[in-house]
């Protein structure tokens, strides 16, 4: 809370104010530099997928959502990203907070994701981050480890660039 403090809150709403005070509570707990959550959700097939079945690959956790319109426009260059740096020590989890499978399942075909999809209906998973907007990402280490929250493409690629080092 003490980055809390530093925010200038005369110009913000009070909305907004609540946004930023559960992100920032929130980076204490699964922030850079601690352990990710470990918990297991469904796939398209409704079989049950642990997050650490993902440990020994740098593996980028997108939060998103079918009626998501940012999440959605994100996708053609998720799917560039994921074939430039190939599957040997990177992978991607979507994870969608959408509470209509068919729709889910609709968007992942029409978008072509081909890596791991998840979803977490009940937003149990959603919560427990305390994940204030989508899109919204994780990246995590090999070991499970948060390297970056919310991070842009350009900033997964520069930090997967420097763990190849």
């Amino acid at each position: 809370m003490e980055l809390y403090a530093k925010i200038d809150t005369t110009q913000q709403h009070k909305e907004d104010l609540e946004m930023f005070k559960m992100g920032i509570a929130n980076l204490d707990k699964y922030g850079k530099s601690y352990p990710f959550l470990e918990f297991s959700l469904p796939n398209t097939e409704n079989e049950s997928i642990s997050i650490k079945s993902f440990l020994g690959k740098t593996t980028l956790v997108d939060f998103w959502a079918s009626w998501c319109g940012p999440c959605r426009i994100k996708h053609p260059e998720m799917i560039k990203l994921k074939k430039r740096l190939g599957n040997e020590n990177f992978d991607i989890v979507s994870i969608s907070i959408d509470d209509n499978r068919k729709s889910w399942i609709k968007a992942i075909e029409k978008d072509s994701l081909k890596w791991t999809n998840l979803i977490d209906i009940d937003k149990k998973i959603n919560d427990e981050l305390e994940i204030p907007a989508i899109p919204f990402n994780y990246l995590i280490d090999k070991n499970g480890i948060v390297l970056g929250v919310n991070l842009s493409l350009d900033q997964i690629e520069n930090e997967l660039n420097k763990a190849s080092r």
